[in-house]
């Protein structure tokens, strides 16, 4: 096959950028021929030369352009979704300290919101003002690409209730759920021995208050225990100079992948408590394909879409002491940590690793080309 994949690329390299070169570099492995464009000029050039069997695109940005120009080309259209576009602010919460859901935004959301920002991350005085003068400009963006999307040849999903949440808001294109692939290299182990002396929490979501730090950070205080500690990875926002950090937390910061993995191999259990309708959640697949325990909020999507209570995780209830009993019962049970290591590296490698995330989306490509 012949595959045209657009992606707009950003100077910060996030889990849609990675999920888009692992997902040509497989395609590729199976003998497609892939070709790149991260801009519509490019795009454009490349179309006039040649004719792809299909157009994708990934990471949202210019999808409208890049949906009109496969029309134009009669090319069918096969675009990712991996984020919340659907919403202002990308969450599909409230203002609050859980985050009320709120599934369909509409233009009173998108102007609450730019003036609210996140839970104690309240946007910057320019920024806010940006955000409430493009609100009119920004609900009719989100609305045109609802619209592109309805003409795709088909939609893929990276999750059940981003399937959901798209749909709610008015897609009604064929939606094919596809989970983000994590490249075979994640099973290559590092070097690297655990500690005897603590076990390790891993939280790798920075201070976002979108992400769980705040319920994380209380139920972890709670704790009161000498043999744990709480390691955080991730952005750091300035929200972090109003928090009292309790004892036995570090904070790193932005690690490189390399010494991400590192802590994949060394801690005994991940914490997830996104907030946010997460709609995939590349960390948690990563360690889940190492085999490290995982721990997060029911309802939530994310690992919440794909993983099962007491056999592929520990799924808690929206509440700071039902985390704080969730993390409890994985530091004293250490027979139940290995139940969840073996089970979710079990069905993590059967989902998420890239050859067979690749096989998904080969059959999925193929079905369209079929009906087109």
């Amino acid at each position: 096959m012949h595959i045209c994949l657009y992606s707009h690329q950003e100077s910060h390299v996030g889990g849609g950028q990675i999920s888009t070169a692992t997902t040509a570099k497989y395609l590729k492995k199976y003998h497609h021929t892939v070709i790149l464009c991260s801009n519509i000029p490019s795009l454009r050039v490349h179309l006039k030369s040649a004719k792809p069997d299909i157009l994708l695109h990934h990471n949202i940005k210019d999808m409208v352009a890049v949906q009109r120009l496969a029309e134009k080309h009669h090319i069918p259209f096969i675009p990712t979704i991996n984020g919340l576009f659907t919403c202002g602010k990308g969450t599909h919460i409230r203002y609050s300290y859980f985050g009320e859901p709120n599934l369909r935004c509409s233009l009173t959301c998108m102007i609450r919101c730019s003036i609210q920002g996140h839970y104690r991350m309240p946007f910057p005085r320019q920024q806010q003002l940006k955000y409430l003068l493009s609100a009119p400009y920004r609900y009719a963006r989100m609305r045109a690409r609802i619209a592109a999307l309805n003409k795709s040849a088909a939609v893929i999903a990276v999750g059940k209730t981003l399937k959901e949440i798209l749909q709610l808001n008015g897609v009604t294109a064929p939606i094919v759920v596809v989970p983000q692939p994590v490249d075979e290299d994640i099973l290559n182990k590092p070097n690297v021995k655990k500690q005897e002396n603590k076990l390790r929490i891993l939280f790798t979501n920075g201070f976002d208050t979108t992400k769980g730090i705040l319920p994380l950070l209380d139920a972890f205080s709670r704790l009161n225990r000498n043999d744990a500690e709480l390691l955080i990875t991730g952005r750091i926002y300035p929200i972090i100079k109003s928090i009292t950090v309790p004892k036995d937390v570090t904070v790193l910061g932005e690690v490189p992948f390399e010494r991400l993995k590192e802590l994949y191999y060394t801690s005994d259990i991940l914490a997830y408590p996104t907030l946010l309708f997460e709609p995939f959640g590349r960390a948690w697949a990563e360690a889940a394909c190492v085999g490290l325990p995982i721990i997060a909020f029911k309802g939530r999507a994310g690992p919440a879409d794909y993983l099962e209570h007491g056999k592929t995780a520990y799924l808690a209830d929206l509440n700071v002491a039902a985390l704080q009993e969730g993390i409890e019962t994985l530091l004293d049970n250490a027979a139940l940590r290995k139940k969840l290591s073996r089970n979710v590296r079990e069905f993590a490698r059967k989902h998420f690793l890239a050859p067979v995330v690749a096989d998904k989306l080969i059959n999925v490509y193929a079905s369209t080309r079929a009906d087109s």
